[in-house]
């Protein structure tokens, strides 16, 4: 999102986070479809090589595959008569017609499908990669995360694939779909989540990506553009900072990646990037203001 065209006024600590409607209800629904369906080869492989998940990670966190052959499990589970209509439509996996209930087109897409699940293992949503069932809002990608009353930073990151690396390294880490998913009239819902997880401080650590050299892929003509990103890193941090809960930002090196042109979470670690290095990119996170001052990131 260009940072330009928001009009999206900054969220303050006078907005109360106790309000937000945070959904946090695991579907029975959702863990039928699960542990009806799996991850494909090809699939797998991808998440091994691009993505740097070990089996276990994969197993663990259970990707899926979708396409049109889980049309017939998805039917199955309608017909089966073990959950209401209104169930399969809220668990996202159905859409209600003037016919009655249907599978919902995007889970018959050839993609990754990405359940998020609880700190016990039930689901909550399953997400296509880059997708999601019209209107089920955003949630927080905790990936079997366990509160804690420890105070150890929790690291947020852009899309899932992310959190699951980290959480494969041992860093307590959680996802945002998108970097602007919970700013402005979502943020308070982001808030009462990491209250209700005794989350006191969070280190948000977004993608880098050069925007500024029209010869890599992510090249935008438009200086204004090109830190839309940024801006929503130090966006976020600075209305959690609002709300009590600490807040830092970090910044992976652009050297991560050999081509200069993109490091996230998860490419880092298919890189082999190590534990040591996301700690010591980690710890060197700086508060909202600090992060304005730092030397442009382009």
């Amino acid at each position: 999102m260009d940072p330009t065209a928001t009009h999206a006024a900054p969220i303050t600590s006078d907005i109360d986070p106790t309000a937000a409607d945070y959904v946090d209800e695991p579907s029975a629904a959702l863990g039928k479809f699960l542990d009806a369906t799996q991850l494909d080869a090809r699939d797998r492989r991808a998440l091994n090589t691009r993505r740097g998940l070990s089996d276990d990670t994969i197993d663990a966190l259970r990707f899926r595959s979708g396409g049109h052959e889980l049309g017939g499990a998805l039917c199955a589970m309608r017909d089966s008569g073990a959950f209401t209509e209104q169930g399969l439509v809220d668990s996202g996996l159905f859409t209600r017609s003037d016919r009655g209930v249907a599978p919902n087109g995007i889970y018959l897409r050839p993609n990754v499908l990405i359940p998020y699940l609880d700190e016990n293992g039930a689901c909550r949503l399953i997400r296509p990669h880059k997708g999601g069932p019209k209107g089920h809002p955003a949630q927080v990608y905790a990936p079997r995360f366990a509160s804690t009353s420890a105070r150890r930073p929790v690291v947020m990151v852009e899309g899932e694939f992310g959190a699951a690396a980290l959480r494969q390294l041992g860093v307590r880490a959680i996802a945002v779909p998108g970097v602007s998913s919970f700013a402005g009239v979502n943020f308070p819902r982001l808030v009462a989540w990491l209250t209700g997880h005794d989350v006191g401080e969070v280190v948000i650590l977004f993608g880098r990506e050069d925007k500024a050299d029209p010869d890599k892929p992510g090249h935008k003509p438009n200086a204004l553009s090109r830190y839309d990103t940024e801006y929503w890193a130090w966006r976020i941090a600075t209305d959690l900072a609002a709300a009590d809960i600490g807040a830092k930002v970090a910044t992976f090196p652009i050297e991560w990646d050999a081509n200069r042109a993109k490091v996230d979470a998860d490419s880092a670690l298919a890189a082999g990037r190590t534990r040591e290095q996301f700690s010591e990119v980690i710890g060197d996170g700086v508060p909202p203001d600090d992060y304005l001052r730092a030397p442009s990131l382009g």
